[in-house]
């Protein structure tokens, strides 16, 4: 794995937890007093975790440069 392939494999899980987090404050109406930052950052969690598991993937179709799958 060269240091482009994680810089680029770390932008991608980083930004989908925080997509993740974002989305989940949306759409229990922004009142973080329902839901538990503990919750929330354990679903944003799954949700970069799969994006982990299928960047990793991608390392291993096209090119391996690229954490995404259609490169």
């Amino acid at each position: 794995m060269t240091k482009e392939y994680v810089l680029d494999l770390a932008e991608r899980v980083v930004f989908t937890f925080i997509g993740g987090v974002i989305g989940v404050v949306g759409v229990n109406g922004a009142d973080i007093t329902d839901l538990s930052t503990w919750e929330a950052a354990t679903i944003a969690g799954g949700v970069a975790a799969v994006s982990l598991v299928k960047g990793l993937l991608a390392h291993y179709v096209g090119d391996r440069e690229s954490a995404s799958l259609v490169k």
